[in-house]
């Protein structure tokens, strides 16, 4: 039994990482507006001021540094680097 929860827990562990390095990469790019002429308020993580700021996106060709709230990218982004 104890092994089953010892390896249950680094199992745990190993995904909970895997999810943060994820969240770094994206976290991680630049803030781009894109090439198209929308104009939606969005939020990305900034990792010079390391802080979540409010930026434009025109509607497509962006990333995944693109969040709809500042609530969203902070609990994604804060505390990562």
């Amino acid at each position: 039994m104890n092994k089953l929860v010892f390896f249950l827990t680094l199992f745990l562990l190993q995904v909970y990482c895997d999810a943060r390095e994820g969240a770094n990469v994206m976290c991680l790019q630049e803030l781009k507006t894109g090439m198209c002429f929308g104009y939606f308020p969005r939020y990305g993580y900034d990792p010079s001021i390391k802080q979540c700021k409010k930026f434009v996106y025109g509607g497509c060709h962006g990333n995944q540094n693109n969040f709809a709230t500042l609530e969203e990218c902070e609990k994604t982004c804060t505390g990562l680097n």
